[in-house]
Protein backbone atom coordinates (compact mmCIF):
# COMPACT_ATOMS: atom_id res chain seq x y z
CA UNK A 1 0.00 0.00 0.00
CA UNK A 2 1.21 3.84 -0.49
CA UNK A 3 -0.25 6.66 0.54
CA UNK A 4 -1.51 7.43 -3.28
CA UNK A 5 -3.91 4.57 -2.81
CA UNK A 6 -5.64 6.14 -0.19
CA UNK A 7 -5.69 9.73 -1.90
CA UNK A 8 -7.55 7.47 -4.43
CA UNK A 9 -9.95 6.23 -1.67
CA UNK A 10 -10.83 9.32 -0.83
CA UNK A 11 -11.85 10.76 -4.27
CA UNK A 12 -13.88 7.78 -4.65
CA UNK A 13 -15.29 7.67 -1.44
CA UNK A 14 -15.61 12.32 -1.79
CA UNK A 15 -17.45 11.79 -5.39
CA UNK A 16 -19.13 8.95 -4.63
CA UNK A 17 -17.92 5.94 -7.65
CA UNK A 18 -14.90 5.63 -9.45
CA UNK A 19 -16.10 7.33 -12.51
CA UNK A 20 -17.10 10.26 -10.88
CA UNK A 21 -13.61 10.12 -8.68
CA UNK A 22 -11.51 10.00 -12.49
CA UNK A 23 -13.63 13.24 -13.52
CA UNK A 24 -12.75 15.05 -10.51
CA UNK A 25 -9.18 13.83 -9.50
CA UNK A 26 -7.14 17.07 -11.06
CA UNK A 27 -3.93 14.67 -12.29
CA UNK A 28 -4.84 12.15 -15.56
CA UNK A 29 -5.65 8.85 -14.36
CA UNK A 30 -7.93 6.71 -16.07
CA UNK A 31 -10.47 4.02 -14.69
CA UNK A 32 -8.79 1.02 -14.74
CA UNK A 33 -6.02 1.79 -13.04
CA UNK A 34 -7.91 3.62 -10.14
CA UNK A 35 -10.18 0.59 -9.79
CA UNK A 36 -6.74 -1.49 -9.99
CA UNK A 37 -5.21 0.43 -6.84
CA UNK A 38 -8.84 0.43 -5.17
CA UNK A 39 -8.64 -3.52 -5.37
CA UNK A 40 -4.94 -3.65 -4.02
CA UNK A 41 -6.06 -1.48 -1.13
CA UNK A 42 -8.75 -3.80 -0.37
CA UNK A 43 -6.43 -6.19 -0.54
CA UNK A 44 -3.94 -5.00 1.82
CA UNK A 45 -6.85 -4.16 4.26
CA UNK A 46 -8.63 -7.11 4.38
CA UNK A 47 -11.72 -5.58 3.53
CA UNK A 48 -14.04 -4.33 0.65
CA UNK A 49 -14.14 -0.63 1.36
CA UNK A 50 -17.42 -0.46 -0.76
CA UNK A 51 -19.85 -1.52 -2.89
CA UNK A 52 -19.32 -1.24 -6.83
CA UNK A 53 -23.21 -0.89 -7.99
CA UNK A 54 -25.15 0.58 -6.51
CA UNK A 55 -22.42 2.49 -5.21
CA UNK A 56 -22.45 2.48 -1.10
CA UNK A 57 -19.46 2.39 1.39
CA UNK A 58 -18.82 -0.52 3.35
CA UNK A 59 -18.86 -0.22 7.43
CA UNK A 60 -15.00 -0.74 6.54
CA UNK A 61 -15.34 2.25 4.06
CA UNK A 62 -17.30 4.13 5.89
CA UNK A 63 -14.16 5.06 8.51
CA UNK A 64 -12.30 6.80 6.27
CA UNK A 65 -9.37 9.26 6.97
CA UNK A 66 -11.28 12.10 6.27
CA UNK A 67 -13.94 10.96 9.65
CA UNK A 68 -12.37 12.22 13.15
CA UNK A 69 -13.16 8.75 14.23
CA UNK A 70 -10.16 6.46 15.33
CA UNK A 71 -10.76 3.53 12.28
CA UNK A 72 -8.31 0.56 10.75
CA UNK A 73 -7.61 3.04 7.93
CA UNK A 74 -6.64 6.01 9.84
CA UNK A 75 -4.21 4.20 11.26
CA UNK A 76 -2.50 3.03 8.36
CA UNK A 77 -2.59 6.68 7.25
CA UNK A 78 -0.48 7.36 10.15
CA UNK A 79 1.68 4.14 9.91
CA UNK A 80 2.42 5.85 6.46
CA UNK A 81 2.96 9.65 7.43
CA UNK A 82 5.03 8.49 10.49
CA UNK A 83 6.90 5.35 8.12
CA UNK A 84 8.01 6.47 5.39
Amino acid sequence: MNIHHLELFYYVAKHGGIMPAVHNIPYGIQQPAVSSQMAQLEEFLGAPLFHRRPFALTPAGGLAPMSPRDTSISRCCSQVTTSG
